[in-house]
């Protein structure tokens, strides 16, 4: 095969790489996207939609030691482990349970602001560009708290997001039925979160952004990348297929970007946060508007394309460990109580790999032993909401413009 590529090799076709690969592009280079499956089709392909706007608190370990010892006996509802997998992640919790103490949580919320006031702008002016705006939903997204117990715990976000000018609204269970009236009052209060958004198809968007990089002649090789390492003054990208050279690499491979990177004496702390999701229809006329988080529980309904979409928590498991049915049978009884779903319309969950650094954030910047090597991986929960905001900001970085937000927030200094 022949070896020549353009300016940048983009390894990842997930909606992070996509959006790298498309701003690079915009910025002037000539980009090469390298995925082995359909771009979008693997994690980004099954999230909750949501496009967080406004501020960004992140998903936290609990400190009360009764939720901590219903973690340690697997029995909650918003999180599980396979017993096989803890040896590997015991550093990562570690270092996770450190990021979670609420100094740091908003600290990172406080340094993610301006961030979060560009991400839903950014989805809107794209999917405008690509003719499906229609994907958009710009009607917030709903909290909903079964205990005040649950609620009053949320005081501290409610607080920060008050002093941040973020826009929501505080309701009692006849005002969110009232907003949403398909849902039943099983729960006490709930927050109106309105500067989010959310799509309806998760998927579409990441062909959508994929249509605009190969229209405008951006190049796509469906290959398994097995190694890249830098070879006179080049990156040589080995495949499954053959290997090819690139001048520059961004690694935006998701969870499976620090095994690429070891061999290159990068060790990054990343680890698959595995979620789930089914479809259910919904019985009669009932329907949602936007999309609802059950705040108590642990799992998000989200109106999409093809049905209701019931995601769940986080599972602690090996990469390639076999898909479990436990987390969907753990809250579907829940999401039945709150909203009328019908009959599953899928066989079996899907799963896919959220990609989480301890902190939450991703490592979004230059290699710093390595010329011409990006990173932009580690989005966890973000990854939807944060794909085009990093996408730009490391072509901004790569063309040495003027950068849409202060890029140190996502350094990769905070891990090599």
């Amino acid at each position: 095969m022949n070896e020549t590529s353009g300016d940048v090799a983009v390894i990842g076709g997930g909606v992070v790489g996509i959006c790298a690969a498309l701003f690079a592009q915009r910025a002037g280079f000539s980009v090469t996207l390298v995925d082995p499956v359909e771009p979008g089709s693997l994690t980004s392909f099954g999230n909750a939609g949501i496009v967080c706007g406004g501020h960004y608190v992140p998903t936290a370990m609990p400190r009360a030691p009764m939720e901590l010892l219903k973690l340690a006996l697997n029995r909650t509802t918003y999180a599980s482990y396979r017993a096989e997998a803890v040896p590997g992640f015991l550093s990562w919790l570690a270092a996770f349970w450190r990021a979670s103490a609420p100094e740091n949580l908003y600290q990172t919320a406080r340094d993610t602001l301006p961030a979060m006031g560009e991400t839903v702008g950014l989805h809107r002016k794209l999917l405008a560009e690509a003719d499906a705006g229609h994907l958009l939903w710009e009607t917030g997204w709903l909290a909903v708290f079964r205990n005040e117990a649950d609620f009053n715990a949320s005081a501290a976000e409610r607080d920060f997001a008050r002093s941040a000018g973020v826009d929501f609204d505080v309701l009692s269970a006849r005002e969110a039925c009232e907003l949403e009236p398909s849902l039943n009052p099983v729960f006490k209060r709930a927050i109106n979160w309105r500067a989010n958004a959310s799509v309806s198809d998760p998927f579409a968007v990441s062909q959508a952004y994929l249509k605009l990089f190969l229209e405008a002649g951006g190049e796509l090789r469906k290959a398994k990348v097995v190694s890249v390492a830098p070879v006179d003054g080049r990156w040589r990208i080995e495949t499954d297929t053959g290997p090819f050279r690139s001048t520059q690499v961004i690694m935006a491979a998701g969870v499976w970007s620090a095994k690429l990177l070891r061999s290159l004496g990068y060790d990054f702390p990343l680890k698959p946060k595995r979620g789930y999701h089914r479809h259910f229809a919904p019985q009669g006329n009932a329907g949602l508007s936007r999309t609802v988080v059950d705040d108590t529980v642990g799992y998000v309904l989200a109106p999409m394309a093809r049905g209701i979409r019931m995601t769940s928590g986080i599972e602690l498991a090996g990469i390639d460990a076999p898909v479990s049915e436990r987390m969907v049978q753990r809250i579907e009884p829940y999401a039945r109580g709150l909203f009328p779903l019908g009959e599953s319309l899928d066989e079996e969950p899907w799963m896919g790999r959220r990609p989480a650094l301890p902190d939450s954030l991703p490592v979004v910047g230059k290699a710093p032993r390595h010329e011409g090597l990006w990173f932009d991986f580690g989005h966890a929960h973000m990854g939807l909401t944060f794909a085009p905001l990093t996408g730009l900001l490391l072509s901004q970085m790569m063309s040495g413009a003027k950068t849409i937000i202060d890029p140190r927030v996502f350094a990769p200094a905070r891990y090599v």
